[in-house]
Order: C-alpha cells, then sequence, then structure tokens
C-alpha cells in the first residue's frame, strides 16, 4: 500500500484543532476571555406570554446579557456556569500558572463553549528507530444550552503530525477510570465538583502516560493490508454492499465508500506515517484513521474548512470515532 508515487499533499490541510475557534490570547485565562470577545455572563429569567405577563411554569429563558440572545430554555433547577468560571479551572488545574491556553470557541452565539490548553507535559516512547513523542492537552467544555454538563476531555497530540486523539469514556474506563469524574452536571453542588475535578488532574495525567505506553504497544504490532483495510472500513463505517462484491471491488464498497478508501491508502503512503518500523503496524493504522478525519474529512474538495467537522473531529461525534479506532485495536490486541 505504500507506493511511492502517492502524492503527499498533507501540508496544503492544516489540522483540525488549529482551525477549531480562534488563537487564543492571553495568560490567564479572563484575558483569553476578553481578548476572544466571549467574557458575556449569563442570566435566567421567568418565561412570559405574549401579553407579558409570567407564566407559572418549571421552566425559565437562559440568556446573554450583551446581546440578549436565548441560550436556551431550562428547568429552574439548571445552574449557570460563567464563561469566566469555566476558564478559570483551567488556571486552578494549573496553579503553578505553567500554563499554556491554546484555542478558544463557541458554537451558535454562546449555546456552547470551549478552551484548550497544554502543559509541559510530554510523553515519549520509542520501538527501534522511531523516536514519537506526546503533547498533553486538554479541552474544557461547558454546554449553556442543557445538552450536557462542564467537561474536561485529556487529548494527547502527537508532536511529529499534529493528529490529536480524545481519551473518551472507553479508554478511561478500561484504565480504571471513572469518566464521571471528568464531567459535571449543572446541578446546585456544581461548584463543590468542579473542586472534586481540579483533585481528578492526577488520574487524568496517568490516562495521558498509559495513552503513551499502548502507543508503544501498538507500534510493536503487525497489522499486513488486509488486516489495516478491513479496519479501515469498519471503524469508519464505510458501507458494504453484497452486491458490488467482485473482483475490481473486493470488498463491496460504493463510489464514496471507495473515495475514502483510496484516500486512506494515500495517508498511509505520507512520510509522517511511516516513520522507521511504524509501517505495517497498528500504530500506523490507527495514525491513518486520526489523520484522515483530522485533516482530510475537515475540508471540502476545493479546500474549503468546513466547521461543523472541524467541531465534531475535536469535541463531537468525529472524536468519539477516532477514541473507537483506538479501543478497536486494544480490544484486538487482548484476544490475540
Amino acid at each position: 500500500m505504500n507506493n511511492k508515487n502517492y502524492k503527499n499533499v498533507a501540508h496544503l490541510i492544516p489540522a483540525a484543532f488549529d482551525m477549531i475557534g480562534q488563537e487564543a490570547k492571553g495568560e490567564t485565562g479572563m484575558e483569553v476571555l476578553k481578548n476572544a470577545k466571549m467574557d458575556f455572563t449569563i442570566n435566567t429569567e421567568p418565561l412570559y406570554d405574549s401579553k407579558g405577563n409570567e407564566l407559572k411554569t418549571k421552566f425559565m429563558r437562559v440568556f446573554r446579557e450583551d446581546t440578549n440572545h436565548t441560550l436556551s430554555v431550562m428547568t429552574k433547577t439548571y445552574n449557570v456556569l460563567q464563561n469566566s468560571e469555566l476558564v478559570g479551572i483551567a488556571d486552578r488545574l494549573i496553579p503553578t500558572g505553567n500554563i499554556d491556553f491554546d484555542r478558544i470557541g463557541m458554537v451558535n452565539n454562546g449555546e456552547r463553549l470551549f478552551v484548550s490548553f497544554h502543559t509541559p507535559d510530554t510523553y515519549t516512547f520509542q520501538n527501534g528507530d522511531v523516536d514519537e513523542t506526546l503533547e498533553s492537552y486538554f479541552y474544557l467544555q461547558n454546554t449553556n444550552d442543557g445538552s450536557g454538563g462542564v467537561k474536561i476531555v485529556p487529548s494527547p497530540r502527537r508532536l511529529f503530525c499534529k493528529n490529536q486523539s480524545s481519551l473518551l469514556e472507553g479508554f478511561l474506563k478500561r484504565i480504571g477510570i471513572d469518566s464521571k469524574m471528568l464531567v459535571i452536571r449543572h446541578s446546585s453542588l456544581m461548584h463543590g465538583k468542579i473542586d472534586e475535578l481540579i483533585q481528578a488532574l492526577g488520574l487524568v495525567n496517568q490516562a495521558i502516560e498509559q495513552y503513551a505506553v499502548e502507543s508503544e504497544m501498538l507500534l510493536a504490532t503487525e497489522m499486513k493490508v488486509g488486516e489495516r483495510t478491513e479496519y479501515y472500513i469498519d471503524t469508519l463505517g464505510l458501507k458494504v454492499e453484497e452486491e458490488l462484491i467482485g473482483s475490481d471491488n473486493p470488498y463491496g464498497l460504493g463510489t464514496r465508500g471507495k473515495n475514502t478508501l483510496e484516500q486512506l491508502i494515500e495517508i498511509e503512503g505520507y512520510e509522517r506515517n511511516n516513520i522507521g518500523v511504524m509501517n505495517n503496524t497498528q500504530y500506523q493504522a490507527y495514525n491513518v484513521v486520526s489523520d484522515y478525519i483530522d485533516h482530510a474529512w475537515t475540508v471540502d474538495k476545493t479546500g474549503k474548512i468546513n466547521e461543523k467537522r472541524v467541531e465534531s473531529a475535536i469535541i463531537g461525534p468525529k472524536a468519539r470515532t477516532k477514541s473507537k479506532a483506538w479501543e478497536t485495536l486494544m480490544t484486538s490486541m487482548v484476544t490475540q
């Protein structure tokens, strides 16, 4: 699969995490918020009928005070977490002040907001002539529209190619970490839970360290061409139709599926996915999937950035696909 004639155009496509939101500017959380013009406050008020009479209901409106934009309608048990409190979590996670904010962004005028940052911690593993370094990144997310809670997601980033992973529920559960510790509901107990989240940082660092250990295991495990192809098809959910199976289409893929598989094969040929003994390994296969999602999938044929796909790749459904891709390989390793 590693035909030397593959055209490497990777440098033309930025990584998803470099496209999401905007660059975070500032040394403290409040500076970052202010520079991003996201230092607005959120408030609640009762609901009213068309004549201005307050409705007798258990629901209330959640809105931005600066623009009066409605973020959601929630029950009165819902508690607001201000944007300043969200970025303040990052400041408290690294009390030494040795924190580097990376990106910040919001969706639908503030219905959801995130900020990413990284710490000085790095994790290195080796196999033969491959020397890989993982950087320690985190995403803090808040949902002002009631679609979820406050969440911190450990996201180790491969230094050489900038592919990024999300250590989500499956991974955390497997290594003995309760993922609920990293999620806070918008309840009256919210602020006490934030204190617990700060205390859980050590477990988060443990997760990234374990990810580095498992990366080394995948790097040492061979994966043949056919196995990698089936892995790509299953992981990305490429549609297989039995009636299309033939000598020129052994996997029964439709036009879209064949095009995606061709992209994946091309990505296999990129230099960053063929470092030393990395070729023909499970580690290569995983990085091809994450490479595809973080780079190729997030832009259209003309190279235009699809913002919804960028969000999905980093903090949405496609981030979960990358997590699934990792867990599939770890499961196969156990059963071998």
